[in-house]
């Protein structure tokens, strides 16, 4: 799959299907998914719950493979986990023994590739520098040395963001990471995620989400899937650049035809699923 003037997609998901094995039989999650991510662009996935959003999420990272179909990083089948995709899950999922720092640092310190190489391929100090400009930039100086029960929620959410930052990963996967933080924090999320991502270095994001807000909010473009099997009902432009004010834009006619296209094919399925 090519992006315009010819050029391969940063992420090809190709008439991908996925079936789970259940006692003597088999649950389709996700029948002939067909999406492209092109470098830099903000990709938001939604669907009713069960639609096997988070399923299409685990095989853009590796963890798992399509039962059908290929699902291909700058024109290569994705085999596995990589440093070129970094996942954020719902949970921060920080070291509690370890502080910010440590945390951001982890994965510089400790981690390893397949093949047992360190991964990044920088040396300790020009990471230690790359970490506390982060530690920086994440609004966090100052935290450095404090533990995860010493902090709140919203600065677990920037110390996991940090760590992944580290090895500038070309691509973010987040599986619905400010669900559990709080209206104000998760704003503040928001705004720093749209600052840091839309630079020059074309990352490419794919995020999860169940918030029809959020997905206009974050994303160059909004994939609707449809009750399970997941399938894609609907692809919707968002006519925006970034960074984006929301209290700005919110008021915006054009951001308000996108979320009252994506509430449109959401909350049937959605009430469905609830009666």
């Amino acid at each position: 799959m090519t992006g315009a003037g010819g050029a391969v997609a940063k992420l090809a998901i190709e008439n991908v299907s996925k079936e789970f094995e259940v006692g003597q039989g088999k649950v389709a999650a996700l029948a002939d998914i067909s999406i492209e991510v092109r470098a830099g662009e903000h990709v938001s996935i939604v669907g009713p719950t069960g639609c096997g959003k988070t399923t299409l999420l685990n095989m853009i990272a590796g963890f798992d493979f399509p039962t059908r179909g290929k699902i291909r990083r700058d024109g290569k089948e994705i085999t596995g986990p990589g440093p070129d995709r970094a996942v954020i899950f719902q949970q921060a999922n920080i070291f509690p023994w370890l502080t910010v720092r440590d945390n951001v640092l982890f994965a510089a310190k400790w981690g390893t590739q397949e093949d047992g190489r360190p991964l990044g391929g920088k040396g300790a100090k020009e990471y230690e520098v790359a970490a506390d400009s982060l530690i920086r930039e994440m609004g966090l100086s100052g935290c450095e040395h404090l533990y995860p029960y010493q902090i709140s929620g919203g600065m677990k959410a920037r110390t996991a963001l940090a760590r992944l930052l580290l090895f500038s990963p070309q691509m973010l996967l987040l599986d619905e990471p400010f669900v559990a933080l709080d209206a104000q924090t998760r704003s503040s999320m928001h705004r720093l995620l749209m600052r840091m991502m839309k630079g020059t270095d074309g990352k490419s994001v794919v995020l999860i989400t169940h918030d029809v807000d959020e997905a206009v909010l974050l994303a160059d473009t909004v994939y609707v899937l449809s009750r399970r099997p997941g399938r894609v009902v609907d692809r919707i432009d968002v006519p925006f650049g970034f960074p984006r004010d929301y209290a700005v834009i919110s008021r915006d006619p054009k951001f308000l035809a996108c979320r009252y296209k994506v509430l449109d094919r959401v909350e049937p399925m959605t009430i469905k699923d609830e009666d």
